[in-house]
């Protein structure tokens, strides 16, 4: 068991200290959420530690890939909406336009883990999942209207 542990820990702190080029960020960006759910997979599966299939496994799991989706998808939509090639590289994301904005890439990620921790309490301690959904939503839709705050579409 200290192998998987060693090797959990590795996934969640050389994900995000990893930093080779500029280019490389989406990968230390999105590692927070991939460690976060390897080591959820890892203590649900082998049910050691606080989490098990039966503790919300797999709403812990969504909670830390929401940031990501949500994103992703109000991305994907906007440039749609906009008229844009869906197909051609861009800049638009959430932490791009953050660091574009002028934050570091370690507040970034800081940030980012930020709203992890909350929307993973929501899932967490609110029972109702449908009532956690929606205020999920209406908190990224919240973090949004920061990030276009700080860097317009």
């Amino acid at each position: 068991m200290s192998g998987i542990r060693n090797s959990l820990e590795v996934v969640l702190t050389k994900g995000c200290s990893i930093e080779l080029s500029p280019k490389v960020r989406l990968i230390t960006q999105s590692s927070v959420a991939v460690g976060g759910i390897v080591a959820l997979g890892g203590l649900g599966s082998l049910d050691f530690g606080l989490f098990s299939i039966e503790n919300q496994l797999f709403t812990n799991i969504i909670a830390f890939v929401a940031v990501i989706w949500f994103d992703a998808t109000l991305t994907l939509f906007r440039r749609y909406r906009n008229g844009e090639k869906l197909s051609e590289a861009h800049r638009k994301h959430a932490y791009q336009r953050l660091t574009q904005s002028g934050w570091v890439h370690d507040k970034v990620v800081l940030f980012s883990m930020g709203v992890n921790v909350v929307l993973f309490g929501l899932v967490y301690f609110i029972s109702n999942v449908f009532v956690a959904f929606l205020l999920a939503l209406v908190f990224l839709y919240g973090v949004m209207r920061f990030v276009d705050f700080r860097k317009a579409f």
